[in-house]
């Protein structure tokens, strides 16, 4: 999209469908209680995104991205402090706003564990990859290519975001024993991660090769994250359709009675950790790189603030892998049918296509250097 018309159509396309299949299961309460969640919840931030792109097509007379950049620019020379203008702080932190609900970031992600844990897993996992890199997509292109000249204006919001997310995310999901919801304030989480290159980088004023840096990081960060992510929530769906449970106690000695299940457990939550030689210590690697890169205190703060968050993140990931690694197993939740039960061939062949990117992203990182080229062209000029 390269206007404000078409980004939203294309938004709801993506999230409109989520409604209802976050209700599937029409029989089961939960189910019920998670779509219409996430309905309301969904109306709200289209109604704050169109209110956004209204006022700015009220304040600059313009609906394309390109347009919009040129209007502000000729704002700008007319009134050098037309950035002070109410009206146009107001329409862009709007829009911003909208996309916050879209990539569940905090304080606009209360609507994501419930509905995370009320949906079929499929649907959640779906929604946690899918819908959250819309609404990346679609905050990346708009800030770079409509709201490049007003970074004074996002840019710090994108930095509280990210920070809020991180910390509010991992500090819940450590409290939790559902592993769907621990799942649900993760990528809560990981929404803070995948922001933190980009808002630190634009709240400094980073320009260049700085600013390519953060921009690769994110985009980096948000394709392994979703490879990552799926693989997990794999994970969970096969091992609930052997056991009927996703809490963590549940999955004591998975490995004695499912040694393929543990083994993508390690891979998939030691990866979301960050943990070498998998695909998310890259990811990781690239966001402080660019943080740290940068050198301004705002970034620095928000690096010691992801490094923090990083590990607390590891203890909750770890307490799953170490529950079908060394606890034993429960008593009351597998029988003899369950121990033989059979794993689909479609699911296990998508487990094993993203534990093998996430193995070879992390061992050979180069492959995700085409990214480089495509960054330098897309922020050139910002």
């Amino acid at each position: 999209s390269r206007g404000l018309v078409p980004m939203f159509v294309a938004l709801e396309l993506v999230t409109g469908p989520t409604f209802l299949l976050a209700g599937w299961r029409k029989g089961n309460a939960r189910s019920n209680e998670a779509a219409l969640k996430f309905f309301i919840v969904g109306v709200l931030s289209a109604s704050v995104l169109l209110f956004g792109m209204s006022l700015v097509y009220g304040t600059t007379g313009e609906l394309t991205f390109a347009g919009i950049r040129e209007a502000i620019v000729g704002l700008e020379l007319a009134d050098p402090g037309f950035s002070d203008l109410p009206l146009l702080n107001i329409a862009v932190l709007f829009t911003l706003l909208g996309f916050a609900f879209k990539i569940a970031a905090v304080p606009f992600h209360f609507w994501t564990p419930d509905t995370y844990e009320g949906a079929p897993t499929p649907v959640t996992a779906y929604l946690s990859v899918v819908s959250k890199a819309a609404g990346f997509v679609g905050l990346l292109v708009l800030s770079y290519q409509a709201f490049a000249d007003l970074r004074s204006i996002w840019g710090p919001a994108l930095w509280i975001l990210a920070a809020a997310s991180m910390t509010l995310g991992n500090l819940t999901a450590l409290r939790q024993d559902n592993i769907v919801r621990m799942l649900g304030y993760s990528s809560i989480a990981q929404g803070g991660f995948i922001l933190a290159p980009f808002g630190a980088a634009v709240y400094s004023g980073a320009t260049g090769a700085q600013l390519e840096d953060a921009f690769f990081a994110t985009v980096t960060y948000l394709l392994v994250y979703a490879v990552m992510n799926l693989g997990a929530f794999a994970v969970v769906i096969a091992v609930a359709k052997r056991i009927g449970s996703v809490d963590v106690k549940d999955w004591g000695g998975l490995y004695q009675y499912a040694p393929g299940l543990a083994g993508l457990t390690l891979i998939f939550f030691f990866s979301l950790a960050g943990v070498p030689p998998l695909a998310g210590w890259f990811a990781k690697f690239v966001m402080f790189r660019s943080l740290i890169g940068i050198g301004e205190w705002s970034t620095i703060a928000l690096a010691i603030i992801a490094a923090v968050n990083s590990v607390i993140a590891f203890v909750y990931y770890a307490r799953v892998v170490k529950s079908a690694w060394f606890d034993p197993v429960p008593e009351d939740v597998l029988t003899g049918e369950a121990r033989s039960a059979q794993l689909a061939p479609t699911l296990g062949l998508a487990m094993g296509i993203a534990a093998a990117m996430v193995l070879i992203v992390g061992i050979f990182p180069s492959v995700l250097s085409e990214l480089g080229e495509m960054t330098k062209v897309f922020v050139a000029g910002f």
